[in-house]
């Protein structure tokens, strides 16, 4: 039960860090889908201090809305729009005030990740529906060879993107 969302899916939470480049530095898939994304984020920080991406001083992951701004994580500004192409407007208007222009330039560097796992889940369509498997490492175990087996594309052929 604790895998079903809030859309009454059975889903798994997957928190990733990925670079500049699309390759995923750090991956932790064996959350269920109803478990709330910064409850991952801190147990993750604070479980694998030797494995999560130390942050350093002055610089920040970006983070969507489901978490909040702290020290090394950046969140966008909450309930500033930042998709005014989306809104009903026929061109896309430039982003207006600063926590605006902020919001736009966090959703288009976060895109990065976006594309990340829409190629990923193109190159390895396993991961749309993993089966049932009553041991639970199967499911998160297929997720981090999918991302093990794009870095490794990723590093070895620089047009990876077969999206």
């Amino acid at each position: 039960m604790q895998h079903i969302n809030r859309h009454h899916v059975t889903t798994k939470n997957v928190l990733v860090i990925c670079d500049h480049d699309g390759r995923i530095i750090f991956c932790d898939s064996g959350w269920p889908g109803s478990v709330h994304d910064q409850r991952i984020l801190n147990e993750d920080v604070q479980y694998y201090p030797n494995d999560f991406p130390q942050i350093p001083r002055g610089r920040y992951l970006l983070v969507d809305s489901g978490f909040p701004s702290r020290m090394g994580f950046l969140a966008p500004y909450p309930h500033v729009q930042y998709h005014r192409d989306r809104l009903g407007r026929r061109q896309a208007a430039a982003p207006e005030g600063r926590e605006e222009h902020f919001n736009h330039c966090h959703s288009s560097l976060r895109g990065i990740v976006e594309r990340t796992f829409g190629i990923v889940k193109k190159q390895w369509k396993i991961l749309k529906v993993i089966p049932f498997n009553p041991d639970d490492t199967v499911g998160p175990r297929i997720i981090h060879a999918a991302f093990a087996l794009h870095n490794f594309k990723k590093n070895y052929n620089d047009d990876v993107n077969y999206v």
